[in-house]
């Protein structure tokens, strides 16, 4: 499995992004073989359709499920349109991918709280 975390920087400390579609960059983590890559994300900056364009580029890695602070509405649905899930976390990336590895990551995204 192919998991990408929304990242505040390429940072060994970063932060998991609270904006999932213009997080600055993914942290890809392939559960099968422990490595992990970062990469740019191309839709940090767009002025518009930043989640149409991210879910695509997650696709496109063939990622299968994302985390992220929040998800946005059309970040979301272009990400389930993939089959793509989603996990909302919070923290830095490090405790995640550690938790990961860990397979103690299992937290589905639910509703908004309020």
């Amino acid at each position: 499995m192919r998991i990408a975390i929304a990242a505040t920087s390429t940072s060994s400390d970063a932060l998991v992004a609270n904006h999932a579609a213009r997080a600055p960059c993914y942290v890809l983590f392939d559960t099968d073989t422990g490595h992990w890559q970062t990469l740019t994300n191309p839709a940090a900056q767009v002025e518009r359709g930043a989640g149409p364009q991210a879910a695509r580029f997650l696709a496109d890695q063939q990622v299968t499920q994302v985390m992220a602070g929040e998800f946005g509405p059309r970040f979301d649905n272009e990400l389930e349109a993939h089959g793509i899930t989603r996990i909302r976390i919070s923290g830095t990336v490090s405790k995640a991918v550690e938790a990961l590895g860990n397979g103690s990551q299992r937290h589905p995204k639910g509703p908004p709280t309020t």
